[in-house]
């Protein structure tokens, strides 16, 4: 099968075509060990389609995980812009000396 065709297929036929190949692959193999087959070269040519395959299927993984990062990626910084026009508080805590805050039980008592 060409490059041209593999990658024009559905993902569930691309499946389907690897498991056929792989049991194909599986028993040209096996007619070698036992001494029926003729054409040894259709081995390599099996192989080869299963690499094809595997090969396809990995870059559609590799796209469609692109893409949801790229849409994760854009998500955030719509969120990140929203946060820009709306400042918050600051929830960070400070530092107090051990003075500062005996000063402040001692102000706290006067009261």
């Amino acid at each position: 099968m060409a490059d041209a065709a593999i990658t024009d297929i559905s993902d569930a036929e691309l499946v389907s075509m690897l498991n056929t190949s792989k049991k194909e692959l599986f028993n040209l193999r096996f007619q070698l060990a036992t001494g029926q087959l003729d054409n040894t070269a259709r081995i390599n040519q099996v192989r080869r389609e299963v690499a094809r395959a595997k090969t396809e299927m990995r870059s559609r993984e590799i796209h469609a995980a692109e893409a949801l990062a790229a849409s994760a990626q854009s998500a955030s910084l719509r969120v990140s812009a929203t946060e820009a026009e709306t400042p918050e508080k600051s929830t960070r805590r400070r530092f107090t000396s051990p003075q500062d805050q005996a000063a402040k039980t001692q102000a706290g008592d006067a009261s």
